[in-house]
């Protein structure tokens, strides 16, 4: 780990820290010779491991004509409001109050003078100022006064204490040729020492030359002076500097933009300490604000950089993480780890934020003491937190379930949760609850005790709609049942999984609208009373009651509500002596789950003549129950997704599924046996099935020619299914070349010939594959890479990440996500990896054309080496041919290279080269986006071309644009419109497609493109000759001798008059004349005065 700064101290030892050293020396002594040979070879390694440096100068012009601010040791100091001071503030509680008058000034704290070794001539000017602090300093300042680091390494200095420290082990910058600063501009030598590395200048770091000029504003888009930049440097090459202390309050938020402007990121601690030690200037910040600014202002501002506080969470408690994940917005307070995690500082616009807590972290920071409960309510008050999760050990029933339909029997039981601890006392939850229970709507407990406190506290969030408790424990004394629909009228969704219910709950049940009811593993005994029927309007759709001990008589009360679409039954258990038959509310279901229960006694009227579910599931079901459902004639007619997953599979029952007539998804996963062989078979749902899973079914290979009836298979799913080399050749491929979408052929034994019926496969665009190095390399030696045009998707498993793999995954240009899994990746693998493929034909397309201008070197030396053939005199010639040259060969070359029949003039070659430079972009997907415009007759290329032709756009600027126009932006995991948050993030998507974008952001544009055109034509129909268009304003009316342009005003284009006249049948043609002839001259008159057509039009009734 680099080091940041050596630090020795001198002070009072601490009994209880020697009591603990002197316990603990015993177990250090045994790993002590081990740690100092991995020291050695750790420091060995950084001495003569080569520094990457190169020089970054990056110029302010704004700072020109201003002096930089020197503070005199001499000056008295002067005890000043927020805002102009630059000294640390304490941490008091008045600083968090709305309603005290002093938090207008802040206090200082003690500072160490670490010069005072290196200059003892301003010996006596130190000690004056230590006083000075000293009376200042109240005695009870909340800063502590130890370092706050997880490691001795890497502590920066301690600006809070009075220890004193040996000046030999001070890394003071002396020399300080690193950095060099003038008036208006900073230069900096940055390397990979750099303590917070910036993935923007890494981009550099390859380049030549060695020295960078950038301006500000390439680099940071906020108003950052250099001093702030300067201390911005600092912090990057130490973690931590002293200079933090010549931070101006003002701009303590262009110094927290700076580290995601520039992507920096470091190691996790280098981060804690680093916001350990900025947190009193975020109280400097907030009293500024909240002083200068009106409450409104403060609120929007707060709610703006609300990403760049979040770090300053995790740096409160010491013994529990505070986790962001960006991609879900989840908010994570779990037991502290000493894994080492890379941290990114990224910036988001956090709209609602879900809070996720594991039940001993909030033990913890109960049991901790001197928490700054403060700064945590402000600090957690800036988001609005949309939901509450809790859990026992981070995972939840509602993530697990769908992918682990055995995950309520692996859980702990309720019995084993705590039950002696008040779970929303805990003064985080009050700070994060209680002030946002109107806006929490989504709440979800599980394994964890609630005592009678806790209910209260938990019936106050009136406006739930998605409430789930799973395996939870509350007193016998809470009406919880009772109440549900008073507490939470708004709720929609509920689940309860490992409850005991009673009457009241389902009698309550019809009075909340609920719509999806999941009743997982609960229990109900039912006694005389008898349960209320469903209403007509009654909203539920979905139920779950998988594992479920209800009874029949409740189960049979459920599954009566008419609008039920979803019903899932598995592994359902009823009382042996009690008999009876379901009735169901309706007859057209989107879908049914049913597994491993005995329907004998139960399904004579529960699949009746006419019902219909559009998706089956039916996996682990007994062979005489499967029979009595497959043969339902409507199933065959209405059912499109069917699972017969871990099914015994007959020919009966082979028979009934071949009667299915839509069929689009079939999945026969774990078949335990076949009797029958489907190679022979014609099934009736031949023309429709899409999709069909045949994973981990061990004795397929053989049967797989039946594949080749279904003509529109878009996703194929066989794998783990112990396939031997060779069983590509079962399928014949010829049906599906086309359409085939999605493969699944992991896990399974791959030989040459696999791999080339693999590669006809041109429409995929998912492909999860276990490659074999030494299979994949004699393919490639015999038939050359594999690459799928449209594949977006590929999945490696159970591979070992060498060279020949790597090949195969940058061959895919389309590749957009990359999934490993159980995968071994060699050393220097990643060099290999070709993240962003740029459109390198654009380089050396001409500049008319939408191109970049360049030379290829390749390109060119085709045309050198035409030219010196035709020219060379007939000697050289020959000696050239014998020795059969490239430049003897060359026209030959050429002619095959790009199909050429005649000779090979310099110009017919350099249409052909243009030509093929199409060609290949046209293969990309996206790359050819751009230039498919050239095929519309509408589309002016050249003028389309103007801004690259005159080159007066700056060179990074030109490159950004044509990284645009390529599509070539990847965006991340997740993807999605940060916007909309529905449609992908693609350029096409927010350059034109987005719907939230269209108030402000599409209207902007709308209206600069406004202001380019009326500057445009203002020159050219000389209104006037100025070409600013920074200080141009748009004028609704101008006119001069040459034109008249207005803008956003109505213009007349016509008039209309309407003369009405109400007469007898009799003189009906005559008065019709007579009012079409009575403002003839009206018409005229209004057609000179606003030159523009008049139309009279007689109205007349009878």
């Amino acid at each position: 780990m680099p080091r940041i700064n050596k630090i020795s101290r001198y002070c009072k030892p601490d009994k209880k820290r020697k009591i603990e050293n002197e316990t603990e020396k015993h177990h250090f002594s045994e790993y002590q010779g081990s740690i100092k040979l991995i020291t050695l070879l750790i420091l060995f390694r950084s001495l003569f491991k080569p520094c990457n440096c190169f020089r970054i100068e990056v110029m302010f012009p704004n700072e020109e004509g201003k002096r930089q601010s020197i503070r005199n040791d001499s000056t008295s100091y002067v005890f000043e409001p927020i805002g102009e001071n630059q000294l640390i503030p304490s941490t008091s509680n008045q600083a968090f109050s709305n309603t005290t008058k002093n938090t207008n000034y802040i206090q200082e704290v003690n500072i160490v003078d670490i010069d005072q070794e290196f200059d003892k001539n301003k010996k006596t000017e130190h000690t004056r100022k230590r006083k000075f602090d000293d009376n200042i300093l109240p005695s009870g300042s909340c800063l502590s006064a130890e370092i706050h680091s997880d490691f001795d390494d890497s502590q920066p200095l301690d600006l809070s204490c009075k220890k004193k420290f040996k000046s030999s082990q001070i890394i003071e910058d002396k020399d300080s040729e690193w950095i060099k600063k003038s008036n208006t501009s900073i230069s900096f030598d940055y390397s990979d020492k750099f303590i917070i590395q910036s993935r923007y200048f890494n981009n550099f770091r390859e380049s030549k030359p060695d020295d960078h000029k950038f301006n500000i504003s390439e680099i940071a888009s906020t108003n950052i002076d250099i001093q702030t930049f300067e201390i911005f440097l600092y912090v990057l090459h130490f973690g931590y500097h002293k200079k933090c202390l010549d931070l101006k309050t003002k701009n303590f938020i262009n110094f927290l933009e700076a580290f995601t402007y520039l992507s920096c990121y470091t190691n996790s601690s280098v981060m804690y300490t680093l916001y350990k030690n900025l947190t009193p200037l975020l109280v400097s910040y907030m009293n500024y604000v909240k002083l200068k600014l009106p409450d409104e202002t403060v609120k929007n501002t707060l709610f703006k950089n609300s990403m760049l506080f979040l770090p300053f969470l995790s740096t409160i408690f010491r013994t529990v993480d505070v986790k962001f994940d960006k991609n879900t917005d989840e908010l994570l307070f779990s037991k502290k780890s000493n894994q080492f995690e890379i941290f990114f500082f990224d910036t988001k616009t956090i709209q609602k934020l879900i809070i996720r807590a594991t039940f001993d972290a909030l033990i913890l920071i109960t049991n901790e003491p001197n928490i700054d409960t403060e700064l945590f309510s402000w600090l957690i008050h800036l988001y609005i937190i949309n939901t509450v999760k809790i859990s026992h050990d981070n995972i939840y029933y509602s993530e697990a379930y769908e992918n682990d339909k055995n995950y309520i029997s692996k859980k702990l039981p309720s019995g084993e949760v705590h039950s002696n601890l008040n779970i929303f006392f805990f003064d985080v939850l009050k700070d994060i609850l209680l002030t946002n229970r109107y806006d929490t709507r989504f709440l979800e407990l599980e394994r964890i005790a609630l005592s009678s406190y806790d209910w209260n506290v938990f019936t106050s969030f009136g406006n739930l709609e998605s409430l789930s408790l799973v395996n939870c424990i509350w007193p016998t004394n809470i009406h919880f049942f009772s109440k549900l629909y008073f507490n939470f009228p708004r709720l929609r969704i509920l689940k309860l999984v490992g409850l005991k219910l009673n009457e009241i709950f389902f009698n309550n049940l019809i009075k909340i609208k609920i719509e999806y009811l999941d009743l997982i593993d609960c229990y109900y005994k039912c006694r005389n009373d008898k349960l209320i029927i469903w209403d007509d309007d009654n909203t539920l759709r979905g139920l779950r009651i998988d594992y479920s001990k209800l009874g029949y008589e409740c189960t049979n009360f459920l599954i009566k509500s008419k609008n039920l679409e979803y019903i899932s039954l598995r592994h359902i258990k009823f009382p042996c002596n009690k008999s009876g038959s379901f009735l169901l509310g309706r007859k057209n279901f989107n879908s049914l789950e049913l597994s491993g229960f005995n329907l004998l006694e139960y399904i004579s009227n529960f699949f009746y003549a006419d019902i219909e579910f559009e998706n089956l599931s039916l996996t682990d079901m007994s062979s005489i129950d499967l029979k009595c459902i497959l043969k339902q004639k409507t199933l065959h007619k209405s059912t499109k997704s069917l699972d017969l997953s871990g099914c015994p599979l007959d020919s009966v029952e082979i028979d009934f599924l071949k009667q299915f007539e839509k069929l689009e998804a079939l999945k026969l996963r774990n078949l335990p046996s076949l009797e029958q062989s489907l190679t022979d078979l014609d099934f009736s749902f031949k023309n429709t099935l899409i999709s069909i899973d045949l994973s981990n079914s061990k004795f397929l290979q053989k049967d797989l020619a039946f594949l080749c009836q279904f003509n529109c298979l878009k996703e194929l799913k066989i794998a783990n299914c112990d396939f031997k080399p060779g069983f590509m050749r079962f399928i014949k491929f010829g049906f599906s070349c086309s359409s085939l979408q999605k493969l699944d052929i992991s896990e399974n034994q791959l030989d040459i010939h696999d791999i080339y019926s693999l590669s006809l496969l041109k429409n995929l665009n998912y492909l999860s594959i276990t490659v074999d190095d030494r299979i994949y390399m004699q393919f490639v030696a015999r038939y050359g890479n594999i690459s799928f045009s449209k594949l977006s998707t590929l999945v490696l498993l159970s591979t070992s990440t060498t060279k020949i793999p790597m090949q195969f995954i940058t061959a895919q240009l389309s590749l957009i996500n990359l999934h490993f899994i159980n995968l071994t990746i060699n050393d220097g693998i990643l060099s290999y990896l070709h993240l962003r493929p740029g459109c390198k034909e654009r380089l050396y397309l001409p500049r008319t054309e939408l191109g970049r201008g360049l030379h290829s070197v390749e390109l060119r030396s085709e045309h050198m080496l035409l030219k010196e053939i035709s020219t060379i005199r007939a000697a050289i010639s020959k000696v050239e041919n014998n020795n059969r040259t490239h430049l003897a060969l060359i026209k030959g070359f050429l002619k095959v290279k790009y199909r050429l029949v005649e000779k090979v003039p310099n110009k017919s070659l350099e249409e052909a080269q243009l030509a093929k430079l199409y060609n290949e972009i046209e293969k990309r997907k996206i790359h050819s986006k751009l230039y498919n415009a050239r095929k519309n007759e509408l589309v002016s290329v050249s003028d389309s071309s103007i801004w690259l032709k005159r080159g007066n756009t700056r060179p990074r600027n030109e490159a950004v644009s044509c990284y645009i126009q390529d599509r070539n932006v990847f965006w991340g995991a997740d993807g999605v419109c940060q916007h909309c948050g529905k449609s992908g993030k693609t350029v096409d998507h927010l350059a034109t497609r987005c719907e939230k974008m269209l108030g402000h952001d599409y209207t902007r544009r709308h209206n600069e493109l406004v202001r380019y055109l009326h500057l445009l034509l203002l020159n050219r129909y000389k209104f006037k000759s100025s070409k600013q268009i920074r200080s141009h304003s748009v004028q609704e009316i101008l006119d001069n001798e040459y034109a008249e342009i207005r803008v956003d005003t109505r213009i007349k284009t016509d008039i209309t008059l309407i003369e009405v006249g109400i007469t007898s049948q009799d003189s009906l043609q005559i008065v019709e004349t007579e009012k079409l002839r009575k403002y003839d001259l009206l018409a005229n008159e209004l057609g000179l005065i606003y030159r523009c057509s008049v139309e009279i039009i007689p109205y007349v009734m009878t």
